[in-house]
């Protein structure tokens, strides 16, 4: 009886072992791997409030956020980044009334319900950051898509209210 407990106990312990967040994971590379944590593909996330309706569904990279259709405006922003650990997405808005918001970062809301949005600027901070990008097209004014912007630029004419944003990592 004490042999078989003894082989169930190792038998456990094995198990434990191999199960633990201290096994050594798939695509050989085991704990503590900062190389392969720093460049895990990040996932993209985002929401938009619309003018008079309130915030849209979650969308995803490359996904539109706002009303790409109807004439209702953005009026604020939530971006965050996932997967990732050593990244964050920093961003900032510009509104009709003249302004720039603070920067601020995953998840906090920039801009204002009630006044609309015409420029956004945004780009990953962070240790992983040397290794993506982030670009963003918005739709405004003449109901047509920007170019996809570069690293440091701004989307959107700071004259138009954008409608709609995509999002996307590259």
């Amino acid at each position: 009886m004490k042999k078989l407990f003894t082989i169930l106990a190792m038998a456990f312990s094995v198990m434990l072992i191999a199960t633990s967040c201290f096994a050594a994971v798939d695509e050989g590379r085991g704990p503590g791997d900062h190389q392969a944590e720093l460049t895990d593909r990040p996932a993209i996330y985002y929401e938009a409030y619309i003018h008079g309706q309130g915030w849209t569904n979650r969308c995803r990279e490359m996904e539109s956020a706002g009303d790409a259709y109807g004439g209702q405006t953005i009026d604020a922003i939530s971006i965050s980044v996932d997967i990732n650990r050593y990244l964050k997405v920093v961003y900032r808005v510009h509104s009709t009334n003249g302004q720039w918001s603070p920067w601020i970062s995953n998840g906090a809301v920039a801009g204002t319900p009630g006044t609309a949005i015409d420029g956004i600027e945004l780009g990953f901070a962070g240790q992983a950051a040397m290794y993506y990008d982030l670009s963003c097209k918005v739709l405004s004014g003449e109901r047509q898509w920007t170019d996809w912007t570069k690293p440091g630029s701004t989307a959107g004419n700071l004259q138009q209210p954008i409608q709609a944003i995509r999002i996307k990592v590259e």
